[in-house]
C-alpha cells in the first residue's frame, strides 16, 4: 500500500476516534456531570488529542494491538489527575481504548453524518439538563473535526498536480464560516442561559400548577378531610428501646493493624484492571487470526454463490448488493467481478493500484481516482479510454487463465 494510501488511513482513525471520544462525553454528561462540573471541558479535549496522536504514530509502527492495551493505565492517571474521579476515569479510558481498536480494525469508516446528528441531538440534551453554554463548544469542536478530517484524509490521496486544482480560496471561505458561526455563538451564550433557564422556570411552574390542581380536585372530592380524620385517630406507636434513666451504649470497636482498606480497594482495582487488558488482548488476538483467514481467501466469488445470490435475491432487497452509481466505479466494479471468477479477486486489504501491480496489469487510473477520492466529474472521452482498457484486461486474464489450464 502507498505511503498516501496510509497517511489517508491513520488520518481517517484519528477524526473519528476523536468524533467518537466527544460523543461518550457527551452521553455520560446526562448522568455525571455533577461529579466533574468544575473540570474544563478543554482538558477532556486535550487529552482526546494527544490520545489520538500517539495512537497514529503507534499505527504507523506497530500492527498488534498490544500497545493501546498498554497504554490504558496512563490514560486512566491522565484523566484521574485533571479532576475526574475514579469511576469516570476508568470508564474514559477502557472506552478509548476500546473505540480506537474497533476503528482500526474496522477497513472501511465512514460515520461523519451520525457523529454530527449525534453530537446536535446530545448536545442540545446536555444544554437543557445541565444549564451549561459551554456543551455547545462540543457541537463546534465535532463539526470542525469531522470536515478538516474528511479533507486532510481525502487530499492524502490525490495527486500533487491535482491539489493545486484545489481552489485555495476554499480555505478562507470555511475559516470564515467557523469564525462567524464561533463569534454568533458567543455573541448568543447569554440569551440561550436565558431562555434555557427560562424554560426550566417554565417547566417548574406547570409541575406546580398540575400538582396544586390534583391536590385541590382530592380536596374538593373530601379525601384530604377523610384522610386526616384517619390518621387523627390512630393510636401512638409506642418505641420501644432504652427508658429514659438508661442509656444505651454504643459498640467500640478497636481498630486494629493490618492493610488498610485503601491499600485492598486499590489492590482489587489493579487485578480488575489488568484481568479485563487480558480478556480484551486475548478476544482481539482471536479476531485478528479471523481477519488473516479472510484476507488469504480473498474476495473470490464462486458459482454457487452467485446461484445462491440470485435465488436468494427474490427474498428481499436489503440482501441485494446494489452496483455502484457513477459509471465509472460502475466499470471497475464489473472487472472485479470479472476477476474474482478468474480466481484473480482483490484482497482486502489491497488497493486499486496494488492489485493491478500483483495480477501483472499496467494502466493509469487518475480517472477512477479523480471519481473515488475526489468526487469530481469526468468526460465521455475517459470514460471510454477506461472501458476499453478494462476490456483488454478481462481478455488478456481469460487468454492468461486458459494458457495456465492447458499448461496443467
Amino acid at each position: 500500500m502507498t505511503t498516501l494510501h496510509l497517511k489517508q488511513f491513520y488520518v481517517t482513525y484519528a477524526y473519528h476516534f476523536m468524533s467518537e471520544a466527544i460523543i461518550i462525553y457527551l452521553v455520560l454528561l446526562p448522568f455525571s456531570y455533577s461529579y466533574y462540573e468544575n473540570v474544563s471541558m478543554w482538558s477532556y479535549l486535550g487529552i482526546t488529542i494527544g490520545a489520538a496522536l500517539v495512537y497514529s504514530f503507534i499505527s504507523k509502527y506497530i500492527t498488534n494491538y498490544a500497545p493501546y492495551l498498554i497504554s490504558l493505565p496512563f490514560l486512566l492517571l491522565l484523566f484521574y489527575f485533571v479532576g475526574y474521579p475514579l469511576l469516570l476515569s476508568i470508564i474514559f479510558s477502557g472506552l478509548f481504548v476500546w473505540r480506537y481498536i474497533a476503528i482500526r480494525s474496522n477497513a472501511f469508516i465512514g460515520n461523519e453524518a451520525t457523529y454530527v446528528g449525534a453530537t446536535i441531538l446530545l448536545s442540545l440534551l446536555g444544554l437543557f439538563i445541565t444549564r451549561n453554554f459551554e456543551v455547545i463548544n462540543f457541537l463546534i469542536v465535532q463539526i470542525a473535526i469531522v470536515l478538516l478530517g474528511y479533507i486532510l484524509s481525502h487530499l492524502f490521496v490525490i495527486e500533487m498536480e491535482k491539489r493545486r486544482a484545489i481552489n485555495r480560496s476554499e480555505w478562507f471561505k470555511w475559516g470564515s464560516f467557523f469564525a462567524i458561526v464561533i463569534g454568533a455563538v458567543y455573541m448568543l451564550s447569554d440569551f440561550v442561559t436565558t431562555m434555557t433557564a427560562s424554560l426550566w422556570s417554565g417547566l417548574g411552574n406547570v409541575l406546580t400548577i398540575l400538582v396544586g390542581g390534583i391536590a385541590r380536585f382530592f380536596e374538593f372530592l373530601g379525601l384530604s378531610a377523610f384522610f386526616n380524620k384517619g390518621i387523627s385517630e390512630m393510636e401512638p406507636i409506642e418505641i420501644g428501646g432504652f427508658e429514659k434513666e438508661e442509656a444505651g451504649e454504643m459498640p467500640v470497636f478497636e481498630q486494629r493493624e493490618g492493610i488498610s482498606m485503601d491499600v485492598i480497594m486499590f489492590g482489587l482495582l489493579g487485578i480488575i484492571i489488568i484481568a479485563f487488558v487480558i480478556i480484551l488482548y486475548k478476544a482481539i488476538k482471536e479476531r485478528a487470526k479471523d481477519v488473516e483467514h479472510d484476507e488469504a481467501l480473498g474476495f473470490e466469488i464462486r458459482e454457487e454463490e452467485l446461484a445462491s445470490y440470485k435465488s436468494s435475491s427474490n427474498k428481499g432487497k436489503g440482501r441485494k448488493a446494489k452496483k455502484p452509481s457513477n459509471p465509472i466505479r460502475r466499470l471497475v466494479y464489473d472487472f472485479e467481478k470479472k476477476a474474482a471468477k478468474l480466481d484473480l479477486a482483490r484482497l482486502h486489504h489491497e488497493s486499486i493500484e496494488n492489485w493491478f501491480h500483483r495480477i501483472g496489469l499496467e494502466a493509469d487510473l487518475q480517472v477512477y481516482q479523480k471519481v473515488r477520492y475526489g468526487d469530481l466529474n469526468t468526460s465521455a472521452e475517459e470514460e471510454q479510454e477506461l472501458r476499453d482498457t478494462l476490456k483488454q484486461f478481462a481478455q488478456y486474464l481469460e487468454t492468461h487463465k486458459e494458457n495456465e489450464l492447458e499448461k496443467e
